[in-house]
């Protein structure tokens, strides 16, 4: 999903400012060897370089194109809604319809298709009024993939066919191959194969007179896919492979991985394990050269430090049955006068047994009392949190942009943006809308980075095996242990470095929160309210958590969680 979108912008990189000439940075650019560092740039020359208006928003147009390049989503929302804030307020709306197409595709990475929709038709109309047909083709070409994803296929092939014909209009080739690749695939999904097979040999023999590699590779592996369903597998392998050799030249990784499952899966549908075995081989290796060697050296090593308390507690479990063993033999020597006094110890088993069933009594009454406890409160956090963000912030960012076109309210603009954000910021730390609309990954990344990033503190999150959602009750609470533990580290370790992994293994939930600070005697520890915090919270989810810390030498904390 994210790479048609990808190859959407790679093909209106150099239309979107031909009614503008901009200066000489803007223009070289794109040579600069990574994405990654072209943003850098820009954002740089956008913080500290004084800019006219007009220039300021073309060089937010290509913040915003190099922002989904390398898939920064998050990043991609907020310039765009501050671009279109900005543009309308020096009268520069013709500019505002790429910001919008934007939004949009943040919105469809998001899974928020409907959202995505409205966006996308209303930067084409902003483009159709001022003529900017590569945008109106964009947006066309959008709606068509959308209505195609949620299995509309004629009025999706409506809007692909008005793409197409504009970017005959315009003579762009470019933009025509790929709508006409996405229109072969709708055709695929409705078993027109012939009809998808003629648009597949007509777009690749124009993709190679192109010579646009992303393109090009594009049409090879959704070829490849086609050719698959019509039995043609070994062709099939033949345009991955090609495809494969291509983005190998311009060294797209994710585009390889992606492009290495598609010939994993041929393998396996002809039952060539070997060939299977060799590409899952391939792709783990691109994988693991992809991630930073030292984040990852110090994953392995939260890993065997794991693994070594696990071992150690084994030793201990093992220790344990042998003195029990021992202890066993020696008790038959005490046999004889055990019995003399078996009629006393009857009585004190049997009161000792009503005791125990009256105190996991009050104790099962306890937890259900504290789990109803923390779930009224959380539904009563979510409740205000939604509300908060859904009105007031929504109704103050309104009233804000009104303000704004209003030459006598400037003083209030500062005012209405601390109590905006300090709004959201409160809805945040009450229920962050991330955890419910993208999951717990995302908005764990969103704390850490929220928590840490601005108090300089360096830290690397690590998920394994965690596809798929949790319930909502163990979601909340991982959050709010995460939070807690944030808290004490930024209170007491005066910390540096924050490692942290959260894995599923069985039905095991484990999370591992290491940091490099000041560190405490476990011995003399006493539990303060953060503490019995995190206890009662496990309580209610039947998990249990133990420190590994030394003074100076940092501390970790082990949590478990059965998911069952």
């Amino acid at each position: 999903m994210k790479k048609r979108l990808v190859f959407l912008f790679l093909v209106f990189t150099n239309l979107l400012f031909s009614q503008k000439k901009i200066d000489d940075f803007i223009a070289k650019i794109d040579t600069v060897k990574t994405p990654k560092r072209a943003l850098e740039k820009l954002d740089s020359v956008y913080k500290n370089v004084k800019l006219n208006p007009l220039t300021k928003v073309i060089l937010n147009h290509k913040r915003l194109q190099y922002c989904m390049t390398i898939s920064d989503f998050k990043r991609v929302t907020k310039i765009s809604v501050e671009t279109i804030e900005f543009a309308k307020k020096h009268k520069l709306d013709s500019l505002t319809d790429f910001p919008y197409m934007m939004i949009g595709c943040s919105q469809y990475v998001n899974n928020r298709l409907d959202d995505a929709l409205e966006s996308f038709k209303f930067s084409a109309k902003l483009a159709e009024k001022y003529k900017n047909y590569n945008l109106m083709g964009a947006n066309y070409n959008n709606i068509g993939g959308l209505l195609i994803d949620k299995k509309n296929y004629k009025e999706g092939e409506k809007y692909l066919l008005k793409s197409i014909n504009l970017s005959i209009k315009t003579k762009d080739l470019r933009s025509r191959i790929l709508s006409s690749r996405i229109l072969a695939t709708s055709f695929e999904r409705q078993g027109k194969l012939k009809e998808a097979t003629n648009i597949y040999d007509k777009i690749e023999k124009e993709a190679i007179q192109l010579g646009d590699a992303y393109i090009l590779s594009s049409v090879f592996t959704y070829h490849g896919e086609l050719l698959k369903k019509t039995g043609n597998t070994s062709l099939a392998i033949e345009k991955v492979k090609e495809a494969k050799s291509l983005l190998y030249k311009i060294g797209d990784t994710n585009s390889i991985l992606t492009v290495i499952i598609h010939e994993a899966n041929f393998f396996k549908d002809i039952k060539s394990f070997e060939n299977e075995a060799l590409s899952l081989r391939e792709y783990i290796k691109l994988k693991n050269k992809y991630y930073n060697d030292k984040n990852q050296k110090q994953i392995n090593q939260l890993e065997t430090k794991f693994k070594t308390k696990e071992i150690q507690q084994e030793k201990l479990l093992v220790q344990s049955k042998m003195l029990a063993e021992k202890s066993k033999k020696n008790n038959y020597l005490l046999t004889l006068i055990l019995l003399l006094f078996f009629s006393i110890g009857l009585f004190v088993i049997l009161y000792l047994r009503n005791s125990r069933k009256s105190a996991q009594l009050q104790l099962q009454i306890q937890e259900e009392k504290l789990a109803s406890i923390i779930e009224g409160q959380e539904s009563e956090r979510t409740r205000i949190a939604k509300e908060l963000h859904d009105g007031i912030v929504q109704d103050l960012t309104v009233l804000k942009m009104n303000l704004l076109a209003n030459d006598n309210k400037e003083t209030l603009e500062p005012k209405l943006s601390k109590i905006t954000k300090e709004l959201r910021e409160l809805s945040y730390q009450m229920m962050p809308i991330a955890l419910k609309e993208l999951g717990l990954i995302a908005a764990l990344e969103d704390l850490f980075d929220r928590s840490f990033t601005q108090r300089g503190i360096a830290f690397n999150f690590e998920a394994f095996a965690l596809e798929e959602r949790f319930d909502a009750k163990i979601e909340v609470n991982i959050y709010r242990i995460c939070q807690e533990l944030i808290n004490n580290t930024l209170k007491h370790a005066e910390a540096t470095e924050i490692n942290i992994i959260l894995r599923k293994k069985d039905n095991i939930l484990t999370l591992i929160f290491e940091d490099n600070g000041h560190g405490f005697d476990i011995l003399n520890i006493k539990n303060g309210i953060g503490l019995n915090s995190l206890h009662d919270r496990l309580e209610a989810i039947h998990g249990k958590i133990e420190f590994d810390s030394e003074i100076n030498k940092g501390t970790t904390a082990f949590i478990k969680i059965n998911i069952v």
